[in-house]
């Protein structure tokens, strides 16, 4: 394949990379370790090691260490942060932009085996919106930027996840459409509402074509944290109290947030003042048992484990109305029954935030759901039930349609390169 770009698409959960070729075919690439196209966007750097694993292989080395070391997930979601410029690893100090760039480097060096030589041409995938705050929104496309520059690509361009969605959608169409693309992915839902035709999918100049873009940061990630704080962080102190002088106080709530939002275990475990803090409260608790599941959830590395336990009954309830989280690791023995209606419930407030994206995202554009001929759904989390009936409500069952939930944006990310690259 004589090739133009890629298209890469670096997901808060997962990651791909597509290639554009000079007669307009796109391809994405099977650079995963075992042929897939799938990449778990993970890091593992083992035990007094800085070298670093990625993907499912990251995976395999955490179980094989024992869940020893410092598994890192989920890291596209701390782009944005300003507070978050790197972190600890085996007493060596990693930059954030580094710790992204083994990522996007092994995407790259994956395609370019398959390839047969080096692509510097890239289009990044990025959320319709990092931050409310402009600065942080600035941020995080700088260090996008300087991610890509250290992962060897010379030629960069940013394309909206949903346009990239939307394009690859319109080229499977036979007649013009408005259409809304909705994609759900682990961390942000992002939209758009774009009118595709199959006469226009060879143009490069498409932004007439955009009638309106907006998103939000909610995806998996924060459907999963109202699973924990539901029916697992009973376990780990959330309703006990100590006693601090003359006083009896909750256990702090950024702990019990750590076990939700997970990889922030690690930083606990770095933080010698939290430490302190956590042997102050086991001495005084009305539930020291708890604060010692607690403090044995992080000395042993457990929250990645135990989000997946959380992940796992999650995507059950979407083809069963029932699942069991279940966790047995050092002592700690969770068995927790979850319905789809208990799950449904404890997400009503991230089901509303996107509702209100969405009729946002309509009125910008001047347009009712009677002026949307389809909707297509893209994303991991697409795959919730409750997710997929808010669009079936909104817009109208008949029109919602779902492509491959996880290459879709990486596709289109190709395609985007017409708009940016001459061959």
């Amino acid at each position: 394949m004589d090739c133009v770009a890629y298209g890469l698409d670096f997901g808060t959960t997962n990651s791909a990379i597509s290639v554009l070729g000079a007669d307009g075919s796109v391809k994405v690439l099977p650079v995963n370790q075992s042929g897939g196209e799938i990449v778990k966007s993970v890091l593992f750097f083992p035990p007094r090691s800085q070298k670093a694993y990625v993907g499912q292989e990251a995976i395999q080395e955490y179980v094989k260490a024992g869940m020893r070391g410092r598994l890192i997930q989920s890291i596209k979601s701390a782009l944005a942060d300003d507070k978050f410029t790197g972190t600890l690893i085996n007493g060596e100090r990693h930059q954030i932009e580094d710790l992204i760039a083994v990522i996007i480097s092994f995407l790259k060096s994956r395609a370019d085996e398959i390839i047969g030589r080096q692509i510097n041409r890239v289009v990044l995938g990025r959320p319709a919106i990092f931050s409310s705050d402009p600065d942080k929104e600035k941020l995080a496309r700088e260090r996008l930027i300087v991610v890509a520059q250290k992962a060897g690509f010379q030629d960069i361009e940013f394309q909206l996840e949903p346009i990239a969605a939307a394009l690859h959608y319109e080229s499977s169409l036979k007649q013009p459409q408005t259409v809304l693309v909705a994609d759900l992915g682990g961390g942000t839902s992002d939209f758009t509402l774009m009118k595709l035709s199959p006469e226009k999918a060879s143009e490069t100049q498409r932004d007439a074509d955009i009638l309106a873009t907006n998103g939000i940061y909610i995806g998996g990630d924060n459907l999963d944290a109202r699973i924990m704080w539901r029916k697992v962080v009973k376990y780990f102190g959330s309703e006990a109290n100590y006693q601090s002088g003359s006083k009896w106080l909750h256990v702090p709530h950024r702990l019990i947030d750590s076990i939700c939002d997970w990889h922030f275990l690690s930083f606990i475990k770095e933080d010698r003042f939290e430490q302190e803090l956590i042997q102050m409260i086991r001495q005084s608790a009305d539930n020291p048992e708890a604060i010692d599941r607690l403090q044995s959830l992080i000395d042993n590395n457990l929250g990645f484990a135990l989000s997946r336990s959380v992940e796992i009954a999650k995507c059950e309830l979407s083809s069963i109305r029932k699942s069991s989280i279940i966790f047995n690791e050092d002592e700690i023995n969770i068995s927790e029954e979850i319905t789809r209606e208990e799950f449904e419930n404890s997400i009503k407030d991230e089901l509303a935030k996107i509702k209100d994206c969405l009729h946002r995202l309509l009125a910008s554009a001047g347009l009712t759901p009677k002026d949307v001929d389809t909707v297509f759904l893209t994303g991991g989390t697409s795959y919730v039930p409750a997710i997929k009936k808010l669009f079936q409500d909104e817009i109208g069952a008949d029109k919602i349609v779902s492509g491959d939930n996880f290459v879709s944006v990486a596709a289109g990310l190709a395609l985007s390169s017409k708009l940016f690259f001459r061959k």
